[in-house]
């Protein structure tokens, strides 16, 4: 029988703020000073903290405490994630979600109902693999205009290196036969020598630089999803590998109000032309 694992979570943490609560009967690991594991079966939280592990039940010396029976089961330090992008994963979960299709009318179909529930100005999804299809054939704007002409869309390659636009997206962006590659990328063409819908590497920027930046709105409905999920997964602290000003100032503002999901040791973009001003400010805590 696989065994059940519970994750000691920051939100669960955060939830008993002010208050004892009691975790007993439980199959605790806790790493020690002394970089030695420590085992214990009752753990004990006070505002916030884990002030006491024991081997032995502490119901009678806490008999005010919020009680959770852990039946038994696994209980660890949260985890954390050395190297993520958070929002980035955030923005994945929203988005649309083309991975694992078999044929282009599959990934049609996902981006039509995708598209019924989708408000926005443009469809963003990833995880599209021609490969994987009948004939292995790079995809085309057409293919897509049939299941949606009236809205941009851009639809990231699996790996991440190519995007699959439709003619909207491509209309926006000013891309015509005259359109030049940009060095370090590869623009796809048709036999007519018109922009087939793929551009790879960079050229994804002939696109990309005409999406509207994300609000702070959106960057905060990314972080509540990225925390959601990764919480789930009992990772409650994660290093963000470069972020911009925007998300700067939204990790800013969620840290003064301690509504943070989940601890975030954030670090700067090198690229960002504003990051004199973000390292003036200093750490945030």
């Amino acid at each position: 029988m696989k065994k059940t694992f519970l994750a000691l979570l920051a939100s669960f943490s955060l939830s008993t703020t002010a208050q004892v609560t009691l975790i007993h009967n439980v199959n605790g690991y806790t790493p020690t000073k002394s970089q030695q594991i420590e085992r214990f079966s009752s753990l004990v939280i006070k505002d916030g903290k884990v002030v006491k592990t024991s081997a032995k039940d502490l119901s009678t010396q806490y008999p005010s405490a919020t009680k959770f029976d852990g039946e038994g089961k696994t209980l660890l330090p949260g985890l954390i994630d050395a190297h993520g992008h958070i929002i980035g994963l955030g923005n994945n979960l929203l988005t649309l979600d083309v991975r694992g299709s078999k044929t282009i009318a599959e990934v049609g179909k996902r981006l039509s109902h995708y598209a019924k529930a989708h408000e926005g100005e443009w469809i963003i999804g990833r995880g599209w693999d021609q490969t994987l299809w009948p004939g292995g054939q790079f995809p085309t704007a057409a293919d897509l205009d049939k299941y949606v002409k009236d809205k941009p869309v851009i639809l990231t390659r699996v790996d991440g290196h190519a995007i699959w636009v439709n003619s909207k997206a491509m209309a926006l962006a000013n891309i015509s036969k005259s359109t030049k590659t940009p060095e370090g990328g590869e623009i796809i063409t048709l036999n007519s020598g018109m922009p087939s819908g793929i551009f790879i590497d960079k050229a994804e920027d002939l696109i990309r630089t005409h999406v509207p930046a994300q609000s702070d709105a959106q960057v905060n409905k990314a972080l509540n999803k990225a925390g959601e999920h990764l919480l789930s997964l009992g990772i409650t602290s994660a290093h963000d590998a470069g972020i911009d000003y925007t998300t700067w100032q939204v990790y800013q503002a969620r840290a003064k109000e301690h509504t943070m999901p989940l601890r975030v040791y954030a670090m700067l973009s090198a690229s960002s032309p504003k990051l004199a001003e973000m390292l003036d400010v200093g750490v945030i805590k």
